[in-house]
């Protein structure tokens, strides 16, 4: 197949090139100008990247109980591996949040703490460059944006092989992250989490992840290409229901296979995609075509 140097250019020039006429039309339409960037409405980061995770973080409840941390300092964190689609599973883990910013002396039970693996932290390589104290997080984040809810937490580190591609949630106790995941991070009241995390869940975009950003981690930069086509006030209302549905039917166990399928049909219908790319993203695609064509968006 013979295809322009614009084919390139509209996927950063970081993307394999696979598929046929059908898929090439289905990924023009999720890179369609006319549609609204994530970036325009929501910051898109990788997690806290501590230098040192074995000093920073107590994996179990006992470890960050009994070491007499202040209480402000530990906040609840999370690998890629605690959370699934649509749920939490772990929020056992804890970080202890000291940003470039933090005097260490305001804490003397963490000092204490921190002081027997200052020579070890003191030879990261942003505290030799001075960036950062030597008790301090390597790459801190924005403290006021990770203290934000809600917000969606998707995995950073995810095997090409695996299905699904994606697997993202919502956040809404509160949690930080380390660098094996990636925040989404409402930043106008335009497009809510609950309504983005249907799209960000969808076959759609998981199609995409597993054919065109091929690479052993989701990347931010990957993220942050997303877009999508103005939705109806109607489309909104509807994703945003379904959604917090199955986020709250996750929790309780219940099977959410079919509202994760009405999700999947309303994005394909928001991209505009015809009958024929739904079938080379789900060959299994259950609607007939008739009935495909009567969802409402």
């Amino acid at each position: 197949m013979v295809v322009s140097p614009s084919f390139f250019e509209k996927f950063g020039n970081v993307i394999s090139v696979s598929g046929d006429t059908n898929s090439n039309d289905v990924f023009d339409k999720i890179f369609n100008k006319s549609n609204i960037n994530i970036e325009t409405h929501f910051d898109v980061f990788q997690g806290i990247v501590t230098g040192n995770n074995s000093v920073f973080i107590f994996d179990e409840p006992e470890q960050w109980k009994n070491s007499n941390i202040e209480n402000e300092l530990l906040h609840i964190v999370l690998h890629g591996r605690d959370f699934g689609k649509w749920i939490i599973k772990n929020t056992n883990r804890r970080i202890i949040y000291l940003g470039s910013k933090a005097d260490i002396n305001k804490y003397p039970e963490t000092k204490k703490y921190f002081l027997p693996h200052k020579i070890t932290l003191s030879k990261r390589r942003e505290c030799k460059n001075g960036a950062i104290f030597w008790y301090s997080l390597q790459w801190a984040r924005d403290k006021s944006l990770l203290d934000i809810i809600p917000k969606i937490i998707i995995q950073n580190t995810r095997n090409e092989r695996l299905k699904p591609r994606i697997v993202a949630t919502v956040d809404e106790i509160g949690v930080y992250g380390s660098q094996g995941m990636n925040f989404v991070v409402p930043k106008t009241n335009e497009y809510s989490v609950y309504f983005l995390i249907g799209i960000i869940n969808s076959k759609l975009i998981d199609y995409l992840f597993s054919t065109k950003f091929l690479n052993l981690a989701i990347k931010a930069d990957y993220i942050k290409q997303l877009s999508f086509p103005k939705p109806s006030n109607y489309f909104i209302n509807e994703l945003e229901t379904l959604s917090k549905s199955i986020l709250n039917f996750k929790k309780s166990g219940k099977d959410t296979t079919v509202l994760e399928g009405q999700i999947d049909n309303m994005v394909y219908k928001l991209y505009e995609l015809t009958y024929e790319e739904v079938k080379v993203i789900d060959p299994d695609f259950p609607l007939g075509e008739q009935e495909y064509e009567a969802i409402k968006v």
